[in-house]
């Protein structure tokens, strides 16, 4: 018994042989987590280091496009053309002749419309285009116009949000402003008069509840500017705010989660819940350009001094909820902006400077000659000159 005993005991503390190390698995879990810290390594540096992603921009993500080398719709040097983008198309009027080109330059579509001097407003796939000073409105949805109107007075101003909604600005009447609210189907669904004031911008909600009008008074010594916000389907005036004497409200854009961003000549403000709250002051000694036709931040442009005879600028998006900004440098002094949703295309003259909000280079174009107008959407923009359009894809 006693050997048996013993014999048990020495076969329970035997070693188990170890298992043969599984290189494969041991080189596959390295290379996983070398890639790992890595791309690390290359995001931390890409946000942090200016020079470092500046090289990458330029020879890795080819960022860098220029003139001559893109592709490309021939315009008519004699003829007058008007250009304008929405969803990933550009359209070409002329001669109440409407040419639709997709993101290639070819063209998909030719519709009629009886414009000679439009006012053009775009959100998502819609396109509002109207007569300037004149009556007619169409609506256009992808490549088909969706309705089209004859309106009284003379039109000044009109708008599209994202579901298709239609807001029109008309002035000449027997009141200084009338705003016309549609429905997608072309159904008016709302109508204002001012009787003393002059309506400055409109903008209407992302679920098609509210409209908001920006007006002004210029009959007094000084100038007196408010904003109303209505509820499209009763009509009733949900909110009234009288600005300061000498305010002047120059734009108004509804954002996300219907917060309405004005900009003011020197502040912007928020209005949420039926409460004005000032979001930010800017100097115009220092701010040349501020912008908030976005989803959901506001832009300044800033004068950067970079010696005595050398002045650069620098853009900053501001979120309306979060109040993060993320900025980007920018090679010179900016002679005009165009934005669009989450992009800035800022003109430095012969170069533009695609930005997203996040404060990341989109793409950066380069030319021999002055760059005199873009028209900009999410998706492409086009550089204007008088005989194309070079198409940028973003």
């Amino acid at each position: 018994m006693d050997f048996y005993m013993l014999n048990n005991f020495g076969t329970s503390n035997e070693q188990k042989p170890r298992k043969p190390i599984d290189k494969k698995k041991l080189i596959k879990i390295i290379s996983i987590t070398s890639v790992i810290l890595l791309i690390i390594v290359f995001v931390v540096l890409y946000i942090n280091n200016i020079q470092f992603r500046n090289f990458f921009d330029k020879y890795i993500f080819r960022k860098e496009v220029y003139e001559n080398n893109l592709d490309t719709i021939t315009l008519q040097e004699e003829d007058t053309n008007y250009s304008y983008a929405f969803d990933k198309t550009i359209v070409v009027l002329n001669k109440n002749n409407l040419k639709l080109y997709n993101s290639s330059g070819r063209e998909e579509r030719n519709l009629n419309v009886e414009i000679n001097n439009p006012i053009f407003s775009a959100n998502g796939k819609y396109l509002v285009i109207a007569e300037n000073k004149g009556h007619k409105v169409y609506l256009i949805d992808n490549n088909n116009i969706i309705w089209q109107k004859d309106i009284e007075g003379d039109i000044t101003k009109a708008e599209v949000n994202k579901n298709g909604y239609v807001s029109v600005v008309v002035g000449n009447t027997s009141y200084k402003s009338e705003i016309l609210v549609y429905d997608l189907n072309g159904n008016e669904l709302f109508n204002r008069y001012l009787a003393l004031d002059y309506a400055i911008d409109v903008s209407i909600s992302e679920d098609n509840k509210y409209i908001a009008i920006a007006k002004a008074n210029f009959t007094g010594t000084l100038i007196q500017s408010g904003i109303e916000i209505f509820l499209i389907e009763t009509k009733n005036n949900e909110f009234n705010y009288q600005a300061e004497s000498n305010e002047l409200i120059v734009n108004i854009e509804y954002q996300e989660k219907n917060k309405l961003v004005c900009m003011y000549d020197d502040s912007i403000h928020i209005i949420e819940n039926n409460n004005d709250t000032e979001f930010m002051k800017y100097d115009s000694n220092s701010t040349l350009f501020m912008a908030i036709k976005f989803d959901s931040c506001v832009a300044q442009i800033d004068k950067i001094s970079s010696g005595l005879f050398n002045s650069n600028s620098s853009v900053k998006f501001t979120g309306i909820s979060t109040n993060v900004s993320n900025s980007y440098e920018l090679g010179g002094v900016p002679k005009a902006i165009y934005s669009y949703k989450d992009i800035i295309a800022v003109n430095l003259g012969t170069e533009v400077t695609f930005v997203k909000t996040n404060g990341w280079l989109s793409k950066q174009y380069k030319s021999t000659r002055e760059v005199q107008n873009i028209i900009l959407t999410n998706s492409i923009a086009g550089i204007v000159y008088k005989n194309k359009i070079e198409i940028v894809k973003l």
